[in-house]
């Protein structure tokens, strides 16, 4: 019984400890996952592996490479030690990723080429996941950008057949960024604002996440870029050759408190693109 307490006790701890990670607060939520961590290698040791791997996942995310890697690195030995080819691939993916945003390109190849083979061999979808964007970034990186869209569009591909949204939109905003460093605006700004819009099934997105991916977009290209592009986008709608009105756009247009003065045309933003 104390150790199904205690190994219940680790499955809450990590739950809510990446809950608080996703609503901003990655200290507390790291320190849970520690926490979790702790008590999974004392009531399930066979799980520890994955705790590792969270951690560095968050880390990695906060911006705490050289504590990623280490993470990353134990979670592979644990991997390997238990005989699970999966669990590794994902641990070595998580670990190339984190030599990539060290760079360290060389290691990360070579680490992320071998993850991305053996998770395709065995069929582990969220490590391919993970290789793949990291692969593109490196590519990109390098300035090879159609080689980084190639392994980023096969991302987005995959993880929409497999209905994983959370990748979808984590591929596309990587799609974005490359776009972005190609020179290519408004295809950038097209997989952004896709990375927003919500399938169809779940609703409006909420204004919690508009408005951070707003601020995102406006960080990103700048306040002009962002105008420039929403008056293509009225144009496309007004001429009924685009898609409906998207919400980014109109969260994009109350951000700049830009003001609508006939409809959807694009002389609406004639004179704040001048001003700017």
């Amino acid at each position: 019984a104390a150790a199904g307490s205690g190994l219940g006790e680790a499955w809450l701890t990590g739950n809510l400890g990446m809950a608080l990670i996703d609503q901003g607060q990655v200290d507390r939520g790291i320190g849970l996952l520690e926490r979790a961590l702790e008590l999974c290698e004392v009531h399930a040791p066979t799980s520890a592996g994955i705790g590792h791997a969270m951690i560095a996942a968050a880390q990695l995310d906060a911006g705490r490479a050289e504590e990623a890697l280490g993470a990353a690195r134990r979670a592979a030995a644990f991997a390997r030690t238990l005989g699970s080819p999966t669990d590794e691939a994902y641990a070595h993916a998580l670990e190339g990723e984190t030599l990539l945003v060290l760079g360290r390109n060389d290691e990360a190849r070579t680490l992320l080429e071998g993850a991305l083979a053996s998770a395709l061999d065995h069929g582990d979808t969220h490590a391919v996941h993970r290789a793949r964007r990291a692969l593109g970034r490196l590519h990109s990186t390098l300035g090879d950008h159609e080689g980084a869209l190639v392994h980023l569009e096969s991302a987005l591909a995959a993880a929409v057949e497999d209905g994983l949204r959370s990748e979808a939109t984590a591929a596309r905003k990587a799609i974005a960024g490359v776009r972005e460093r190609a020179g290519d605006f408004e295809a950038a700004y097209r997989a952004l604002r896709d990375a927003v819009d919500p399938p169809p099934d779940t609703g409006s997105p909420s204004e919690e996440r508009l408005h951070r991916s707003v601020e995102e977009y406006l960080a990103r290209f700048g306040p002009r870029a962002a105008l420039t592009l929403i008056s293509a986008s009225c144009k496309s709608v007004h001429d009924g050759v685009g898609d409906r009105w998207n919400p980014l756009e109109g969260f994009l247009t109350r951000r700049l408190d830009v003001r609508l003065s006939h409809g959807l045309c694009p002389t609406c933003f004639k004179a704040e693109i001048e001003a700017l």
